[in-house]
């Protein structure tokens, strides 16, 4: 096998903060399995760039719309708590979360006029002004010997309807006023949410396991485990169709069962990460980046 250059990458985030235009986050083959930094790749037209890389592993980004512009400002969240802000014509600006007694961060959402962190031992961070404070009064308890409870997936439809998922198939309901734990339909852990347009609550996780509800609607399972049994990891909204990324295979669900997406080009793909903006998807995963226009 050729041996890979030193520079060469594989992607595991993404976020769509513009039309045509994806920031991609990339790790070093040669960190192997223990990357050290994330390096932020931007796509656009077909052009690559390369943004400053972050000194911390990042997996969850989002984007924080910008008033009266059309390009939002991308966020990326490093799993030992270094956040960075990229706004358009501004140099970034880091800050750092205080993990102590908790442990990697693992999701990070703009709900209503916030952005929301969560991670393990049920930790959930607010970002007001550039200050972050905890939320998690009630659910987060501090790390023993092991890691007992994790939150790997956050949305919300408002600040006072915020869902969170994780370990154990545990799902937990904010209120605007403190934590309650919901009715799962499975022990096995979650690992995407998404707070749809058509009202539903999506969760998959571990086993391709995926399902729909909300509080106080319960739970409908629209997994087939003959399309896959592989973990969902990401889930995104494009033009009234739920998109899910399996691994080895991208779903899809309009509210019914999943569906296997047919994604007619040559080559390896992976599908670990995705986001989509007004007029594009971008898909991710190892080597293959993956824009589809609807």
């Amino acid at each position: 096998m050729k041996k890979k250059p030193e520079t060469a990458l594989y992607f595991t985030s993404v976020v769509v903060p513009d039309k045509n235009l994806a920031v991609i986050g990339g790790h070093l083959y040669m960190e192997d399995d223990e990357p050290s930094v994330t390096r932020p790749m931007v796509c656009s037209g077909g052009k690559w760039g390369h943004l400053a890389d972050v000194p911390d592993v990042v997996y969850a980004v989002t984007k924080k719309p910008v008033p009266g512009a059309s390009r939002a400002t991308v966020c990326l969240l490093g799993r030992s708590g270094l956040y960075r802000e990229i706004a358009t014509g501004k140099p970034p600006v880091d800050t750092q979360l205080d993990i102590r007694r908790a442990g990697y961060l693992m999701d990070l959402r703009y709900i209503g006029t916030h952005l929301y962190a969560c991670g393990v031992q049920n930790q959930v961070h607010l970002q007001e002004g550039k200050l972050w404070t905890r939320l998690d009064e009630g659910v987060f308890a501090p790390i023993g010997d092991q890691v007992d409870r994790s939150f790997e997936c956050i949305d919300g439809f408002a600040e006072d309807e915020i869902y969170a998922a994780g370990q154990g198939g545990s799902i937990w309901h904010w209120d605007g006023v403190r934590w309650s734990q919901v009715e799962s339909p499975t022990n096995y852990p979650f690992f995407c949410l998404l707070c749809s347009g058509d009202g539903n609550v999506y969760v998959g996780g571990s086993n391709g396991h995926l399902f729909k509800g909300r509080v106080g609607r319960g739970w409908t399972d629209l997994s087939d485990s003959g399309i896959t049994t592989e973990v969902l990891e990401d889930m995104t909204e494009f033009k009234g169709t739920i998109y899910i990324t399996g691994t080895e295979v991208l779903l899809s669900t309009t509210g019914e069962k999943i569906e296997a997406v047919n994604v007619p080009v040559e080559g390896e793909k992976a599908y670990y990460a995705i986001d989509s903006g007004p007029d594009s998807m971008w898909c991710v995963g190892d080597e293959s980046v993956l824009q589809f226009d609807g």
